[in-house]
C-alpha cells in the first residue's frame, strides 16, 4: 500500500479545503468530534458538515424510538445530518 495510513485526522491536516467544499464524514461517532474540530481549523462552516449518523433501527419508521435523538429519529430525518442539525446532540458523538 503506497497511500496514506493512519487517523483521519491528520490526512484532514495534509489537505487544503477550501471554506466553501461540503465535507461528509461517515465512521464511527467517537471520529466526529476530532474530525469536525480539525474542518473547524479549515473553517468550513458547520452547514457544510455532514455526518452519517448510524443508528441501529428497529422498525424503521420512527414507531420504536430506538434510533432516536431528542426530536429527530434517524431512521425517519437522516440518517444524514449536517453537523448544524446535531452540534447540541450528546448522543450523536458517542
Amino acid at each position: 500500500w503506497k497511500g496514506n495510513v493512519g487517523v483521519i485526522t491528520t490526512l484532514v491536516r495534509k489537505t487544503s479545503i477550501s471554506p466553501d467544499t461540503r465535507v461528509i464524514v461517515c465512521g464511527p461517532p467517537v471520529m466526529y468530534k476530532f474530525v469536525v474540530a480539525e474542518l473547524d481549523g479549515l473553517q468550513i462552516p458547520h452547514g457544510h458538515i455532514f455526518l452519517d449518523l448510524e443508528r441501529r433501527m428497529k422498525c424503521g419508521i420512527g414507531k420504536c424510538g430506538h434510533c432516536q435523538m431528542n426530536d429527530k429519529y434517524v431512521c425517519l430525518d437522516g440518517p444524514v445530518f449536517s453537523y448544524e442539525q446535531v452540534e447540541n446532540l450528546e448522543e450523536a458523538f458517542s
